[in-house]
């Protein structure tokens, strides 16, 4: 029987070891892992070198379970499922990723379970490509190349465009600040202590790891811009937030241009900008990056 276990600091290298070796969604990604465990709800086990997930939902903050291994999977679904109908939970799994459904469906039609799997497009992670968005060539670019020059064209030399210490005090003060202001003026709904709490949390683990790094414009004293992005593996990084003011008109796609530029001079090839969960401003707001593709999550439902 699995044994969870409450989500720690100290886990990281234990999940790392893992993760690693799997494609990079988000949802299984350590640092967002513990970002968005907002009240330490997000639990884990680990058996034959799968990930098995316990983690609140983004918005709602409800229990859901996945799991995510490169072999074994029909063995570790079945671990997971006796571990869910032991303990009373609904026999659904979320956030699947899309590699592991070919063994699974043939494991489930094998033991003639009745069962449904269908898109969960509201948690696709989108993904960017790094080259295609730095060149941001072509009419599908048109709008971004536009936000870039009104940036360029309203601020000149005006915004500094300098280091963020995410282990110094007074630009950790100001990035939460600037958490914050973002919040307001974007008039987040209920959600937006969830998110600047969220961003804590992710500084404080920032402050631990060496490869994130931070992209950040300032206002004299003023931090008005970050972003921040984590290099996972020598093909991919992942994205995983964007604070600004937006009274800065195109400082959005700026920072957006400047962390791909950043990531081609390394010659990492894709940006995972995380899922929209759904929210249509969010939505908007990353399919006007023109992703590449995306990294497809499902849900399965057991039928009883």
């Amino acid at each position: 029987m699995l044994t969870f276990y409450t989500l720690t600091l100290s886990d990281q290298k234990k999940l790392t070891c893992v993760i690693n070796k799997l494609e990079p969604y988000s949802d299984f990604n350590f640092i967002s892992l513990y970002s968005w465990s907002l009240h330490s709800q997000t639990k884990y086990a680990i058996k034959n070198n799968c990930l098995f997930l316990q983690l609140p939902d983004y918005l709602t903050q409800k229990p859901k379970f996945t799991f995510i291994c490169n072999d074994n999977v029909a063995d570790n679904f079945d671990e997971l499922l006796s571990w869910l109908r032991h303990n009373n939970y609904e026999l659904k799994l979320d956030f699947l990723p899309q590699f592991i459904l070919k063994p699974l469906e043939a494991h489930l039609k094998t033991k003639k379970i009745n069962y449904s799997i269908y898109p969960d497009r509201d948690s696709y992670d989108y993904v960017l490509d790094v080259n295609k968005s730095f060149n941001a060539i072509g009419k599908e670019f048109q709008d971004f190349r536009y936000k870039l020059s009104l940036f360029k064209r309203t601020y000149k030399d005006k915004l500094q465009f300098k280091d963020f210490n995410h282990k110094d005090p007074s630009h950790i003060k100001a990035s939460m600040l600037l958490a914050g202001k973002w919040a307001l003026k974007k008039n987040a709904d209920q959600h937006i202590e969830d998110e600047v709490f969220a961003f804590s949390r992710f500084l404080e683990i920032a402050g631990k790891s060496d490869n994130v790094s931070f992209i950040s414009y300032w206002d004299g004293e003023l931090l008005i811009a970050l972003a921040a992005f984590e290099i996972l593996s020598k093909k991919f990084a992942i994205g995983h937030f964007i604070k600004y003011d937006p009274d800065y008109k195109g400082i959005y796609h700026r920072l957006v241009h400047d962390t791909v530029t950043a990531l081609s001079e390394l010659n990492i090839q894709y940006l995972n900008i995380e899922q929209d969960l759904g929210l249509d401003n969010l939505r908007n707001a990353k399919l006007h990056l023109r992703p590449g593709h995306f990294l497809k999550k499902y849900i399965l439902e057991i039928k009883t």
